[in-house]
């Protein structure tokens, strides 16, 4: 079975943090038990998702050609999901890069 992308970038914080999982797990916001358990395959729960939903939201970084920094996936999702703004130059530009970018689910990177 291979690992899901979250877990994988559990193990890369980990790593990270010189394998310290306790610093690891206050990055994400999880117990150090659950950062252990899940990086063993022996998490407790019948699922993992809404733990890999947590790393994700946590870890999941992107550059974003909007903001010029690296954001997570889900401002990136929420950001892509917002209207065209009606005033402020800077936010409408924004708005335009973000419309093009390729990681747009909303357009696929079709500039509007």
């Amino acid at each position: 079975m291979t690992e899901s992308q979250a877990i994988a970038l559990l193990r890369t914080c980990v790593e990270r943090h010189g394998g310290n999982k306790a610093a690891a797990a206050t990055e994400v916001g999880i117990s150090r038990a659950a950062v252990s358990t899940l990086l063993s395959g022996t998490y407790p729960a019948t699922t993992t998702e809404r733990v890999e939903a947590k790393i994700l939201a946590a870890l999941d970084k992107r550059d974003c050609p909007a903001f010029g920094e690296p954001i997570t996936g889900t401002a990136c999702a929420a950001e892509a999901a917002k209207p065209m703004p009606l005033s402020g130059p800077a936010a409408l530009k924004r708005w335009s890069i973000c419309r093009g970018c390729d990681r747009n689910q909303s357009t696929k990177g079709v500039a509007q």
